[in-house]
């Protein structure tokens, strides 16, 4: 069962997910998701940066990309070490 908002098709990823996408210090990185949720509300996506210890290091509002159903991306500049979400 799906909940009432989907994440899926997470791109880019290695293995499914199970291991970390490798940057460059520095090198601009497109992250980008299918989302959509029930009803017919609208619905819009951020990415977090994080470092090794957790704390925020950037958000980047995701936009609507015309090209996949559902379909939105971010771009962020600084990826080396930290963890990414797509909330």
């Amino acid at each position: 069962m799906l909940g009432r908002i989907v994440v899926t098709d997470v791109e880019p990823q290695v293995n499914c997910g199970s291991v970390p996408v490798k940057a460059i210090s520095g090198e601009s990185r497109e992250v980008s998701a299918t989302i959509f949720r029930e009803g017919h509300e609208p619905v819009s996506a951020t990415l977090v940066v994080r470092d090794p210890s957790d704390a925020v290091v950037a958000r980047v509002s995701n936009k609507y990309v015309a090209t996949r159903i559902d379909g939105y991306a971010g771009r962020a500049s600084e990826f080396s070490g930290y963890n990414a979400t797509t909330v």
